[in-house]
């Protein structure tokens, strides 16, 4: 008990002849006395005068804050070990120097909580309330808050005339690094194979280097220039840029928030008004523009001059960059598949593609054309009158079916020109023909196997009731070619497509009630210039307009009658129902895209519109012949064999 007693002791008695032997100076103030320990640093930052006295940045600093604040402030200078100590004691508010944000594994703050806070943070609402929350009582005095007061670069000092002009140039080579400072610290752990030597201050390093025992040194840069102008080494150049840029910091310990609150709203007013600025240029100013060296300025004059240049010569350099684009402009939309026609506001054609030009049969010359007049089938110049945009329009431009997409071109509400863009139908047309002929052959095999079941159940029930010999002769009848439906259209009409959609609409008439009549003189072989989708939409449009005509009209005995022909390079189509719905009002709007005498939950009024559009793309006739309460006919003749 004795022995712990005598070591409290002493170890009172040392910090207190460490205490009074160590720098410091008294801030009068109001309140609590406030205990900030400085951390040994280099001039500018702290320097004692021949009297003894301190000044420097940080001792202006921590007078500024106590000023704003009215705090009364004792203030010291101390090492590491003593801030280990007087932190251990709780005999230390704010420390001043150390690095921000505080390294994890740096002693003593291994074990503390430290919080980083922003200055401008303190400009709002408490910022500290967040990591207040999550620490309790007792473990509130093991809680830091650490603030950013000033950035401090690194520079690669070397001696001047040295071939030297970045850090990477002393790879193998000895360099310089203070004893413990964050220079040291960033070669070690910087991959850079040269030889590190640690000397004991930045005067040292600079010495060496000037003499030429050493080609170079990673010093502070305000420390570095404050020691070149003190020991008159003028034969020191800075490189820059910088090496890299650390933090200086001041944390406040004991999780003390009002007094991290009073600094923290103290630093930021110093900043806004600026009286932080004046201290940086007091005690950094003066040799901020000393790092710019000789080369640096010759660097500069020479871009200076070649602005000048560049400026002079802007014209040429901009009138063949802008023919580059121009030319690369062309070729991006010469590559695109769609076809592109863009007017200007008074309905001029401004551009125009190959592609459009292939479609719309013109060629180049039409640019500066009225649109009108050379592509009047576009119909740009509505868009400039309405502003509004229109998508997914089927059109017919000079003999090509094509998808059109037309919109303004607007700028701040103005309409200043317009632009369309249209893709030909084929490509369109050949994805739709791989969909709908899967869909077809899957209705058809749905046909067939629902009237193979039924025939199968026929047969059965004749087995079970003794009837063999009208099983034996249903059978012989359905073996008969000549009898099935499904054998003559296989017999009869050679494209598959076609054969397709005709076997399914006689399954569905069969399914619905219809007697499904197929002139016995039909005939279709492969077609050569018309697609099978074309083939499949006129088809299967016409007997699906005539199913549900005849549906709907409830007459008795429906029917419908199909044929087709194949011959002088022509295919006829007819198809006729018994419905007699068709009147002269609805057969002036059939053909009229969205018309339709249905109500239906689902869009409808696309079919006939659609069977318009390709006989007229294919160049063929599309007619109708009614009678009202009798019949109605619709017949289609398109070439076959030519374009």
């Amino acid at each position: 008990m004795i022995a712990q007693i005598i070591r409290v002791v002493l170890l009172s008695l040392t910090l207190l002849a460490s205490s009074a032997c160590a720098d410091s100076f008294l801030i009068d103030g109001v309140g609590r006395t406030v205990h900030v320990l400085c951390l040994p640093v280099d001039p500018p930052y702290l320097i004692k005068k021949p009297n003894g006295e301190l000044e420097g940045f940080f001792v202006d600093l921590i007078r500024a804050l106590a000023e704003a604040e009215a705090l009364r402030v004792s203030f010291r200078v101390g090492g590491w070990e003593d801030l280990r100590q007087s932190i251990h004691r709780g005999r230390i508010d704010v420390i001043l120097g150390t690095p921000h944000p505080v390294p994890r594994d740096k002693e003593p703050f291994s074990y503390l909580q430290v919080y980083n806070v922003d200055p401008s943070d303190f400009a709002g609402e408490n910022p500290l309330s967040r990591p207040l929350q999550s620490v309790s009582g007792k473990d509130l005095v093991e809680l830091c808050f650490s603030v950013p007061v000033v950035e401090e670069p690194y520079s690669c000092v070397v001696k001047r005339g040295s071939e030297i002009k970045s850090l990477r140039d002393l790879k193998g080579q000895s360099i310089l690094a203070q004893s413990g400072s964050a220079a040291l610290d960033y070669l070690a752990s910087g991959g850079l194979t040269s030889r590190i030597i640690a000397v004991s201050s930045v005067e040292d390093a600079m010495r060496l280097v000037s003499s030429g025992i050493y080609p170079g040194a990673l010093v502070s840069s305000y420390q570095g220039l404050f020691t070149r102008e003190q020991t008159g080494l003028k034969n020191l150049d800075f490189l820059m840029p910088p090496v890299f840029t650390l933090e200086r910091g001041m944390i406040i310990a004991k999780g003390d928030a009002g007094l991290a609150m009073k600094l923290g709203r103290a630093f930021e007013g110093m900043r806004q008004t600026g009286a932080y600025r004046r201290l940086l240029s007091r005690w950094f100013g003066g040799y901020e523009t000393t790092i710019i060296d000789r080369d640096l300025a010759m660097k500069i004059g020479a871009v200076f001059i070649s602005i000048l240049l560049l400026v002079g010569g802007w014209s040429v350099i901009l009138r063949r960059e802008v023919a580059r684009i121009t030319r690369e402009r062309e070729k991006i939309l010469d590559f695109i598949r769609d076809g592109i026609v863009a007017v200007d506001r008074d309905g001029h054609v401004s551009m125009i593609n190959k592609v459009a030009q292939d479609l719309l049969a013109v060629d180049e010359t039409v640019v500066g054309e009225a649109a009108e007049d050379v592509i009047p089938d576009v119909d740009l110049p509505s868009i400039l009158q309405t502003g509004e945009a229109v998508f997914d329009v089927e059109q017919n431009l000079k003999g090509s079916l094509v998808i059109a997409n037309k919109a303004p071109v607007m700028f701040r509400g103005v309409v200043y020109g317009a632009i369309a863009t249209f893709r030909d139908m084929t490509e369109i047309h050949a994805l739709a023909e791989e969909i709908t002929g899967v869909r077809m052959y899957v209705e058809s095999l749905r046909v067939q196997n629902h009237e193979f079941q039924n025939k199968l159940q026929a047969i059965a029930g004749l087995i079970q009731m003794g009837r063999y010999e009208r099983a034996i002769e249903f059978i012989t009848n359905e073996a008969n070619p000549s009898s099935s439906s499904t054998s003559f259209v296989s017999e009869n009409i050679k494209n598959p497509a076609v054969g397709g959609i005709v076997i399914g609409k006689v399954g569905r008439c069969r399914e619905l009630g219809i007697d499904f009549q197929i002139d016995p003189d039909s005939f279709c072989g492969e077609t050569e210039s018309i697609s099978d989708q074309a083939m499949v939409v006129i088809i299967g449009n016409l007997l699906e307009n005539g199913i549900e005509a005849v549906l709907a009209s409830k007459v008795e005995n429906p029917r419908l009658e199909f044929a087709i022909f194949d011959e002088s390079n022509r295919i006829m189509i007819s198809v006729m129902d018994n419905a007699g719905t068709m009147t002269d009002e609805i057969a002036s709007k059939m053909f009229t895209k969205g018309f339709s005498t249905k109500t239906k939950s689902r869009p409808s009024g696309f079919g006939l519109y659609n069977v318009k559009k390709l006989v007229d793309a294919m160049g063929g006739d599309l007619s109708v012949d009614y009678v009202t309460g009798k019949f109605t006919e619709f017949t289609v003749t398109v070439p076959n064999g030519g374009k």
